[in-house]
């Protein structure tokens, strides 16, 4: 069951750009807080969601690398734009 205004919410530039790498929309970045330099990959929590997370925390991911690195490239410039 899908539930569209839940976020799954994430730290880690790897997972983020994972989960972006096979499709999964952005739905935001936020700051953990004013003085944080740490900021949260937000996500739309779906069915589709749940199973990449599956995948990717039981070390079964696949995900073609230029798309990872295409990925990490975008996100690393929202970080940078953050500051």
């Amino acid at each position: 069951m899908e539930n569209k205004n839940h976020l799954y919410k994430s730290d880690s530039l790897h997972l983020a750009a994972f989960l972006i790498a096979k499709g999964c929309e952005l739905a935001e970045v936020e700051r953990l807080s004013d003085d944080s330099r740490k900021l949260l990959f937000c996500f739309p929590d779906t069915n589709k969601l749940q199973n990449l997370l599956s995948e990717f925390f039981a070390l079964r991911a696949k995900v073609r690398p230029q798309d990872f690195a295409n990925a990490q490239r975008t996100l690393k410039t929202i970080i940078f734009a953050q500051k």
